[in-house]
């Protein structure tokens, strides 16, 4: 799905569109707090333009890559 008229595609919205349920809760839309995401090896708010990160953050490959990853427990 395209993003609203004007606004472009964001980590949030990327998440919800194409993973619903994995950082995002797909019934409350709630972030699911024991996963974190990163986008080469630095945490980004998820309010971070796609565009802007592809522009500005990708691997000389050309990729973006965007990491999401459930905590551990220590227990």
């Amino acid at each position: 799905a395209p993003a609203p008229v004007g606004k472009p595609h964001t980590l949030e919205s990327m998440f919800k569109l194409i993973a619903p349920g994995l950082v995002f809760d797909a019934d409350s839309g709630e972030r699911v707090s024991e996963v974190d995401v990163f986008v080469q090896g630095v945490s980004p708010p998820l309010t971070s333009p796609v565009a802007w990160l592809c522009e500005n953050c990708a691997h000389p490959d050309d990729f973006l890559y965007i990491a999401a990853v459930k905590r551990r427990s220590l227990s």
